[in-house]
C-alpha cells in the first residue's frame, strides 16, 4: 500500500494501534513485582548490613565520647534520635530511586546522585550533588589515612607521622581495584570485627574502673559545645553515600530495607554504649582524638548534611508530594531545616574551636 494514499482515518488508526502497544510495554514493565525484577547483584542480607556497619561506623567513631563531653545529655539523647533519623532519609534515598504505583510494582529509573540533584534543579543541581558527593568521599579518604599515620605514631613515635600515612596509603591503594560491593564486602566484615575489637577493649577497660565513674561529670546542657558535637553525631551515622550501590548490589533488593534497620539497631547500640562508657572511664580528659587532626566540624559537616538531611528529603517531597500525608511534608521540611542549621552552626562553632587554637 502506498503511504501517500493512507486516509486520515487510516493514519489516526495507526498512530492509536502503536500508542496501545506502547502503553501496554510500560504498564507490564511497571507492573513487575519488586521481587521478581532482574536483579544484576549477588550480595547476601548479611554482606549488605556488613557494608553498611563498616561505612557508618567509620571516621567519626572514636570522636564519640569526646561529643558527649562536649555536649552532654543533650547528645546522648541525640544518640537515639539522629539514627532514627538517618534510617528514614536512607529509605527516601532509595525510594527516590524508583517510579511506580504504590503495590510494590515498580522500576528503578536512577541510579546516581547526579540524577536525583537534577530533579531538584533540572540544569544545575546534578553538578552542585556531584561535587558534594566528590568532596564529601575525598575527605573521608584522606581522612581515614591521616587518622592511621596519627594512631600509628603515638603507638610507635619512632616513625613519623608523615611515614605512617605514606604506609596506610601503599597497604590500601590495592583495594582501589576492587569493582564491586561484594567484593568489599569481605573487607568490611574485616572492618566490623576490628570494630568489636576496639568496643571490647574500652568495655574491658571501661568496667576494670567503674570506681572512677562519676555521672555527675555529664553536662546538662552547653550551647557552644552542642553545635561542635551535633556534627560529629551527623558524620557517625551518615551511610547516605553508598546506600544506592549497596541496595543495587544486593541480590534480594526487597531486603535492603531489613539490612537498612539492622544496621541501625546495631550501629546505635554500639556507639551508645561505647561512647558513654569511654566517657566515664576518662571523664573530662577525654581526648578529641580525631578532631586533633582533621577537620571534621568545618566544610565537611555541610557536606555531611546535605546528603543526611537535606537531599533524601527534597527529592521526596519534589517526586512524591501529591502522595505524600500532612505529617510526612512536615518531617520531610523539619529535616531540611535541622541539615541546613546543622551544616550552618557546624561551620561557625569549629571554625571557631580551630581560631582558638
Amino acid at each position: 500500500m502506498d503511504r501517500h494514499n493512507i486516509s486520515d482515518e487510516e493514519r489516526q488508526a495507526i498512530f492509536e494501534l502503536l500508542s496501545s502497544d506502547a502503553e501496554s510495554s510500560t504498564d507490564e514493565e511497571q507492573e513487575v513485582p519488586i521481587e521478581d525484577r532482574n536483579s544484576t547483584g549477588n550480595s547476601s542480607l548479611f554482606k549488605a548490613v556488613s557494608n553498611i556497619l563498616s561505612f557508618v561506623e567509620g571516621i567519626g567513631f572514636l570522636a564519640l565520647p569526646y561529643a558527649i563531653k562536649l555536649g552532654g545529655i543533650t547528645i546522648i539523647v541525640a544518640f537515639l534520635i539522629l539514627p532514627i533519623c538517618s534510617w528514614y532519609t536512607g529509605k527516601l534515598l532509595v525510594e527516590c530511586l524508583y517510579d511506580g504505583d504504590e503495590k510494590k510494582k515498580r522500576v528503578r529509573t536512577r541510579s546516581t546522585f547526579k540524577e536525583l540533584g537534577e530533579i531538584i534543579l533540572p540544569k544545575y543541581g546534578g553538578y552542585v550533588v556531584t561535587c558534594f558527593e566528590n568532596w564529601s568521599l575525598f575527605l573521608g579518604c584522606v581522612s581515614y589515612l591521616v587518622l592511621c599515620g596519627s594512631l600509628m605514631s603515638h603507638t610507635i613515635p619512632s616513625i613519623p607521622m608523615t611515614a605512617w600515612i605514606c604506609i596506610a596509603g601503599v597497604i590500601v591503594f590495592p583495594t582501589t581495584f576492587l569493582k564491586s560491593m561484594t567484593e568489599i564486602g569481605w573487607l568490611s566484615i574485616i572492618s566490623v570485627a576490628a570494630l568489636i575489637s576496639v568496643v571490647v577493649t574500652v568495655l574491658w577497660y571501661g568496667l576494670g574502673h567503674m570506681n572512677k565513674w562519676d555521672i555527675k561529670s555529664v553536662l546538662f546542657w552547653n550551647s557552644e559545645g552542642i553545635s561542635i558535637a551535633l556534627p560529629i553525631l551527623v558524620l557517625a551515622y551518615a551511610s547516605q553515600l553508598i546506600l544506592p550501590s549497596v541496595e543495587s548490589s544486593m541480590r534480594e533488593k526487597h531486603k535492603f530495607n531489613l539490612a537498612l534497620t539492622l544496621a541501625y539497631i546495631i550501629n546505635a547500640i554500639i556507639k551508645i554504649v561505647f561512647s558513654f562508657l569511654a566517657f566515664l572511664s576518662f571523664g573530662f580528659n577525654t581526648d578529641q582524638v580525631i578532631l586533633n587532626n582533621l577537620p571534621e566540624g568545618t566544610i565537611r559537616s555541610l557536606s555531611e548534611s546535605m546528603f543526611f538531611f537535606i537531599l533524601p528529603c527534597a527529592v521526596h517531597l519534589k517526586l512524591k508530594f501529591k502522595q505524600m500525608k500532612i505529617y510526612q511534608v512536615c518531617l520531610d521540611v523539619f529535616l531540611i531545616a535541622t541539615g541546613i542549621a546543622c551544616g550552618i552552626f557546624g561551620i561557625i562553632f569549629s571554625g571557631k574551636a580551630l581560631v582558638s587554637k
